[in-house]
């Protein structure tokens, strides 16, 4: 069950209490180096990743405004680099140049441990790579929600991708899950199934949209549903993209 909070260093205090270092822990990040890493030596399919088709339809839609040039891509928050490597699967060996998973500092060090990550480049520093880089497209799935400020790197991203919760007002909760509910592929029973806690704070989508409106940037996917997600029926999931136009 999941538990609300007044803010995110409260919720952080206590998932810091029920399960050790949350996204930080040593065993979920081998763990979903490892799952994933099973998942490909059995030729598991990336397509089906819940947010394959809006990433596939983001680089639709920047080929077709830039002379099918590769963007430079940032995946915010990209796990294991699922996504550079159904790219590279399409468009070649080129995209490992142009592409970078930003991740937190624990699995950026698990990453030189896996030879599925081979080639990829790994990052706990967003504004290193900005700031070093032209960054054409920056795609997150589910993960500015689990930073304490979610809408504090968006102002100097290009274009923004996001599954995530939305409402009218930001809740705080501490998000309870199991530890084979992280990673891509089947689970590993030799790990156990621990419950996991992270601190989660729901997204006010009308803070988010004018960020990059006052940025000349419009909506150009809006994807929102229903579905109250982990915070109760006042909130709601959904993807969103932006372009500058």
């Amino acid at each position: 069950m999941n538990r609300f909070f007044e803010s995110y260093e409260e919720a952080s205090a206590y998932c810091e209490k029920q399960s050790t270092k949350g996204y930080e822990s040593d065993v979920l990040s081998r763990y979903r180096f490892e799952k994933f890493s099973t998942f490909q030596n059995s030729n598991g399919n990336l397509l089906t990743s819940p947010s394959t088709t809006i990433l596939l339809y983001v680089l639709a839609v920047y080929l077709k405004g830039n002379n099918n040039k590769l963007p430079n891509f940032i995946d915010f928050g990209g796990a294991c680099g699922e996504s550079v490597l159904l790219l590279s699967s399409i468009f070649g060996g080129g995209v490992y140049k142009k592409s970078w998973v930003i991740e937190s500092p624990r699995m950026v060090e698990e990453s030189s441990k896996w030879n599925s990550a081979n080639g990829i480049m790994f990052s706990s520093s967003l504004e290193t790579v900005i700031s070093q880089n032209q960054i054409d497209i920056f795609f997150s799935s589910g993960t500015i929600q689990s930073l304490p400020s979610p809408l504090a790197p968006l102002a100097s991203v290009a274009s923004f991708v996001t599954r995530n919760n939305f409402s009218a007002k930001s809740k705080v909760v501490a998000q309870r899950s199991t530890l084979s509910m992280n990673g891509t592929g089947a689970h590993i029973e030799n790990y156990g199934n621990p419950a996991m806690y992270y601190p989660n704070t729901s997204i006010v989508k009308s803070e988010l949209i004018n960020i990059f409106s006052s940025n000349g940037y419009n909506v150009i996917l809006d994807t929102s549903g229903t579905s109250s997600g982990v915070y109760g029926n006042e909130c709601y999931s959904g993807d969103l993209v932006f372009m500058k136009t």
